[in-house]
């Protein structure tokens, strides 16, 4: 596949988020394989179904993208912990349409992959608001976003600590807490 096609795919394919697949479960579309998939992802099989035609899930797993518009057949075979065992080959039809996001999630009682979500379960982005906010989120980078997350971690532990703190030396009583930093407050102005 050529950049342009890829680039392509990533744009208008579909993706198929696959969620809670335990790892070693064979997975395939149509009739092809992810061979080339990055080996955290995904492993080779070498077992007895025909390595060209499916790969086994490994732990970050969770999907596949850059699926083109219209049917595809998903087939899939559960395995053991090991991965040595594997059930019966089984599957489900698809029908993706431009930049359609699908999602199934792994049901472990019944070994398959049941729908998630439907398309009808969603609310509409209120796109009315959406110049709103981009004039009020204009420099909220990426990098931002990285540390604002790392100051709201700070903060939750914090909050974890301070929850502790007053359970374990104030007895739960936060008003006291509270009398101790208005003292400290008052003390430090005089």
């Amino acid at each position: 596949m050529d950049a342009e096609m890829a680039m392509e795919l990533v744009k208008k394919g579909a993706t198929l988020l696959l969620l809670d697949v335990p790892q070693h479960t064979l997975i395939g579309v149509d009739i092809q394989a992810c061979m080339k998939c990055p080996p955290l992802l995904f492993s080779p099989s070498l077992f007895s179904l025909n390595v060209n035609m499916v790969f086994a899930a490994g732990p970050k797993f969770c999907g596949i993208k850059m699926i083109p518009p219209g049917p595809h057949f998903i087939y899939y075979s559960a395995a053991d912990r090991a991965g040595n065992t594997f059930s019966p080959i089984t599957g489900f039809f698809i029908d993706a349409s431009a930049s359609q996001v699908i999602v199934r999630k792994w049901n472990g009682t019944e070994e398959k992959f049941v729908k998630l979500l439907e398309d009808e379960q969603l609310g509409p982005y209120a796109l009315e608001h959406f110049r709103e906010w981009k004039q009020i989120s204009g420099y909220i980078s990426k990098d931002v976003i990285k540390r604002i997350a790392e100051l709201l971690m700070l903060v939750f532990l914090q909050t974890k600590l301070l929850e502790s703190i007053i359970s374990n030396d104030f007895g739960g009583a936060e008003d006291v807490l509270l009398g101790e930093l208005q003292f400290a407050f008052i003390a430090f102005l005089v």
